[in-house]
């Protein structure tokens, strides 16, 4: 019999989680968390909250029994989280997001968790994330098999995780020149 291997697939942590919460975050409610202690001082602390009906925040998860049609998850979900800055440069330290799941769903939980940091790239200095955590729990669908039938139905939860850290940046970059005497030449007609 061979096994089901499921496994998490997390998209957007590297950019454009930060433009979702930051834009959502906009219009949900934004409040002041208070100070955390960070490296090179205190860090500013935001909690946001935003409500499925103007969220922007996608997820989804594989599958709702044959019964209940078969057919992937899928919703945008409220959420809440954090947002730590440097109160210094102004720059994003880490985001969270966790989203507000009702526990009758197949998925009770996708939450994440990115981390930015100064990075050396080219001689210039970026705030760039540098490790994302992302986490899952939902239903499995498990088979039955009676009478030379097979009847699927939900089974135990599972959570999955994921840890990502990026590195080794390097800037990709071109270069041109213009040479002087370009003389341009007419199209010939046919």
């Amino acid at each position: 019999a061979k096994k089901n291997t499921r496994s998490l697939e997390t998209h957007g942590t590297f950019g454009p989680i930060l433009s979702t919460v930051v834009a959502d975050a906009a219009h949900g409610k934004l409040v002041w968390g208070g100070w955390e202690k960070g490296q090179s001082g205190p860090l500013s602390v935001f909690r946001y909250s935003v409500p499925e009906n103007i969220s922007h925040y996608d997820i989804s998860h594989c599958c709702y029994p044959e019964h209940l049609g078969g057919a992937v998850f899928h919703r945008t979900a409220g959420y809440h989280g954090m947002i730590v800055f440097d109160p210094n440069t102004g720059a994003i330290l880490r985001l969270t997001v966790q989203t507000d799941l009702n526990e009758k769903l197949p998925l009770i939980r996708s939450d994440i968790a990115v981390e930015y940091s100064p990075v050396e790239i080219g001689g210039n200095t970026y705030t760039c994330p540098v490790k994302s955590v992302s986490i899952t729990r939902g239903r499995t669908v498990r088979p039955i098999r009676e009478w030379d039938e097979i009847f699927e139905t939900y089974g135990p939860f599972e959570t999955l995780l994921t840890d990502v850290s990026f590195r080794d940046y390097h800037r990709l970059s071109s270069t041109s020149r213009i040479l002087p005497g370009f003389e341009e030449v007419p199209d010939k007609e046919k």
